[in-house]
C-alpha cells in the first residue's frame, strides 16, 4: 500500500438484508474504493462505495463526496446457520471497523408475490406491523415511504389540468387535444411502479401512515391491483392520547382530526381493495391476543404456518414507538386521560361519530 494512503472504513449495520457501511481514502476524496465482502474465509461479493449518504456527507472531511454503500449478502448462504461475515478494502486488504461479525443467516422462505401495504393513522401499530414483516419476511426497506400519496396527486392534478383547459382540449387545432388525462397517467403509473422495481424489486412493503396515504389506495390498485393491504387501526382515545405524549405541541384539536381523518378515509377507499387483498389489524389485538394476529397474517399473506411462532415472538419481544413503560392492555375511560373538559368536548365533537362507526366504546 502506498505510505501515504489512509484508508478509512466503518460498518454501519450488518444484518441478514444488507451490510451497510463508508469506505474512503482520505488522501483521494475522488477515488471510490472497492468493499470485498468475505464469508467464512470465501470471498462472497464486493461493491463500490460510491453511494450518497446524508449524514456521511455532514462531515466536513467528505462533504461533496459520495462514499457510502449497501450490499446484499448473496442468498446460498442463508440457512439457518451463523456465518463469519468480514468486511474488507479490496485495495490493501484492511478490515473495516466493527467487523468481523457472526451472523446467523435464516433460511430463505417463500414471500408473497404482490408488495404489501401498511397503512393507518400513526400511533396505531403500523411500525411494529412493518417492522414484523420485514424482519420475519427477510425484506430489506425503508421505515416510512411516503411515496404513493405524491402519485395521487399528480393523477388528480392532472385531471384538474385537463378539466381547467377545457377550450384547449376541444379545439382540435390544441396539441393538447391530441392528447388525453389517460396517457398521462398511464405513463404516472408506469413510472412509479419503475421506480419501486429499480429501487426495491417486485415484492416490496411499504409502511407509510397517515390520511394522505389512505387516500391514495385508488391511485395505489390502480398501480398494483393484487396488492395486500393491512390496516392499522386503534380506538381514538387510546391514540389521541399516545398523538399526545409523543407530539405535545401539536393542537389537541389536530391530534383529533388527523385520527378521524385517517379512519374515515379508510371507510371511503377500502372498497377499491378486493376483499381477499384486505385486513384490519387492531392495536389492542396484537396486545392482547398475538398469537390470533400471527395467524391471521399468516393466513392473509398465504404464507408457511411455520411463520405464525415467528411472527408471535416479534409481537411479544419487540414494542416500537412506545410511549409508556407499561402499555394499557385495557381501554381507557375518557375521564382517565386527564383531559380537560374543553379537550373532552373537542374529542367527542371531532372523534365520536367515527368511533361509534367503528364500534369503539367511549367508556370501559
Amino acid at each position: 500500500m502506498n505510505a501515504n494512503k489512509r484508508i478509512v472504513g466503518v460498518v454501519n449495520k450488518c444484518e441478514p438484508q444488507q451490510i451497510i457501511g463508508w469506505l474512503a481514502d482520505l488522501n483521494n476524496l475522488q477515488d471510490h474504493l472497492e468493499v470485498k465482502i468475505v464469508i467464512d474465509g470465501q470471498d462472497a461479493c464486493s461493491v463500490i462505495a460510491d453511494k450518497f449518504r446524508k449524514s456521511l456527507a455532514e462531515d466536513p472531511r467528505f462533504a461533496g463526496t459520495q462514499h457510502a454503500f449497501s450490499v446484499k449478502i448473496p442468498a446460498i448462504y442463508f440457512d439457518g446457520k451463523s456465518h463469519n461475515i468480514s468486511v474488507i478494502a479490496a485495495q490493501n486488504g484492511q478490515v473495516l471497523r466493527n467487523a468481523p461479525i457472526d451472523l446467523v443467516l435464516p433460511k430463505k422462505i417463500k414471500r408473497p408475490q404482490n408488495p404489501i401495504f401498511v397503512i393507518g393513522s400513526p400511533r396505531s401499530g403500523t411500525s411494529i406491523l412493518g417492522n414484523m414483516l420485514r424482519s420475519v419476511l427477510q425484506t430489506p426497506g425503508h421505515a416510512e415511504s411516503h411515496v404513493m400519496p405524491l402519485l395521487h396527486s399528480l393523477l388528480h392534478n392532472v385531471d384538474d389540468y385537463f378539466l381547467t383547459n377545457a377550450g384547449a382540449v376541444e379545439n382540435k387545432a390544441m396539441f393538447l387535444a391530441k392528447t388525453s388525462p389517460d396517457y398521462f397517467k398511464n405513463q404516472l403509473r408506469e413510472n412509479f411502479k419503475n421506480l419501486y422495481q429499480e429501487n426495491i424489486g417486485s415484492f416490496f412493503i411499504d409502511k407509510t401512515p397517515g390520511f394522505k396515504m389512505i387516500e391514495a389506495v385508488p391511485s395505489i390498485v390502480s398501480v398494483w391491483p393484487d396488492a395486500k393491504f393491512i390496516f392499522a387501526k386503534r380506538r381514538g382515545i387510546e391514540n389521541v392520547f399516545s398523538r399526545s405524549r409523543k407530539w405535545p405541541n401539536v393542537p389537541f384539536a389536530r391530534h383529533c382530526a388527523d385520527w378521524s381523518g385517517a379512519m374515515s378515509a379508510w371507510i371511503a377507499t377500502k372498497e377499491t381493495i378486493p376483499a381477499c387483498n384486505r385486513i384490519e389489524i387492531d392495536q389492542a389485538d396484537i396486545l392482547n391476543e398475538p398469537m390470533k394476529v400471527s395467524s391471521d397474517m399468516v393466513v392473509f399473506l398465504g404464507l408457511d404456518k411455520q411463520l405464525i411462532a415467528t411472527m408471535h415472538e416479534y409481537f411479544i419481544t419487540q414494542h416500537p414507538e412506545k410511549t409508556q413503560d407499561n402499555p394499557a392492555k385495557a381501554y381507557m375511560d375518557i375521564d382517565e386521560t386527564g383531559w380537560t373538559d374543553k379537550q373532552k368536548a373537542i374529542f367527542m365533537e371531532k372523534c365520536a361519530d367515527i368511533m361509534n362507526l367503528y364500534n369503539y366504546p367511549l367508556h370501559k
